[in-house]
């Protein structure tokens, strides 16, 4: 049995969903809290704060963090809600089909297929339930009290090192063993994900690229 591993954004779907998702939801449950925060992240936005954040503190995403604090308060249950709208209605009709039919043969052939995302869990587990993945590895947006902070992921961001420490935290703690490591991604941030597996396939878009010959990686140009 094989462990194949996807990435999500860009690669099973044609956009960034985390931010997506975020937005998704303040544009059905508005606040005075998730203004006030779309009114700061335009602020940060043209002073450059982002960009010099990203700079000095580049796997810092803090935008990404800025953007999760506009559902501050919002209930775990109405996010859980929007997260099955959300999948319905923009995953479901985003898909890059020749990535999703990749998924599909893996699964059928009954290797052991994993999600490895720094997307949002809520969305996620929905969409590895409805294609047969067996886990996801993903960023967790944190609930206290049943409502989400807005400040924090519940632990750390699913990107970069992270996934491959998160990856093998599972095949520990589960005991697993494979003949072969696989790993599909678009983006060069996956660089430890590729590197840590037998084989490493890059997803392209429109022309080949020139880093993952550099690497040696297998490439589809879409």
């Amino acid at each position: 049995m094989n462990l194949v591993v996807f990435d999500f954004c860009e690669t099973l779907v044609n956009f960034q969903t985390a931010n997506a998702f975020i937005d998704f939801v303040v544009e059905r449950k508005k606040t005075i809290w998730s203004r006030f925060i779309a009114v700061l992240e335009m602020v940060l936005l043209y002073s450059r704060f982002f960009a010099i954040v990203n700079k000095f503190f580049p796997k810092y995403n803090i935008s990404k963090r800025v953007n999760l604090m506009k559902i501050r308060g919002i209930s775990e249950i109405d996010i859980k809600n929007f997260a099955y709208n959300f999948h319905q209605n923009i995953i479901n009709k985003s898909a890059i089909q020749p990535l999703i039919d990749e998924l599909k043969r893996f699964v059928n052939n009954g290797d052991y297929v994993i999600i490895a995302s720094g997307g949002y869990d809520v969305y996620l587990n929905l969409f590895a339930t409805e294609n047969k993945v067996k886990q996801i590895v993903s960023s967790k947006i944190e609930f206290n009290n049943g409502k989400a902070s807005g400040f924090l992921l519940d632990g750390k961001d699913c990107l970069y090192e992270e996934k491959v420490i998160q990856l093998d935290k599972l095949i520990q703690t589960n005991n697993l063993e494979f003949q072969h490591k696989i790993s599909y991604t678009d983006s060069i941030t996956d660089l430890p994900l590729l590197k840590w597996s037998n084989q490493g396939i890059v997803v392209s878009k429109r022309r080949a690229q020139n880093w993952p010959h550099i690497y040696n990686f297998n490439e589809i140009v879409l």
